[in-house]
């Protein structure tokens, strides 16, 4: 198992070569930040977003929006900080807000691109 740290880019669409693992983890926040319902749920692998359970995009995007809100005020993409721990296809990213760690997911890698595995 690796750690790696990763420092968090100023937009998802940057080609950051230290945020592979974190770039779906950013790809939420950012979408919670804008409103962008595609890439909010693009952020999640398969299994997540064909999970019938999983029920309303719109509304997950919400909730996402209100507890981050809740945790982080009117945060910036480069307030937060990433470390990975996993392999070359799975692994947890842990996300830190203004050096603090606040919780973690886990990743894996899908189609070459790494996604979120859990809600």
């Amino acid at each position: 198992m690796t750690a790696l740290i990763l420092t968090a880019a100023v937009s998802v669409t940057a080609q950051d070569q230290r945020a592979l693992e974190a770039a779906p983890l950013l790809a939420v926040l950012e979408a919670a930040k804008t409103g962008d319902l595609a890439t909010f749920k693009n952020a999640y692998s398969r299994r997540i977003r064909d999970d019938a359970a999983q029920g309303d995009w719109a509304r997950n995007l919400a909730e996402a929006q209100a507890n981050l809100t809740r945790m982080f005020g009117d945060y910036r993409l480069a307030d937060f900080a990433f470390a990975f721990a996993g392999g070359s296809e799975r692994g947890r990213v842990t996300l830190s807000y203004k050096g603090q760690p606040q919780f973690d997911l886990a990743v894996i890698r899908e189609d070459g691109n790494w996604k979120l595995d859990e809600r």
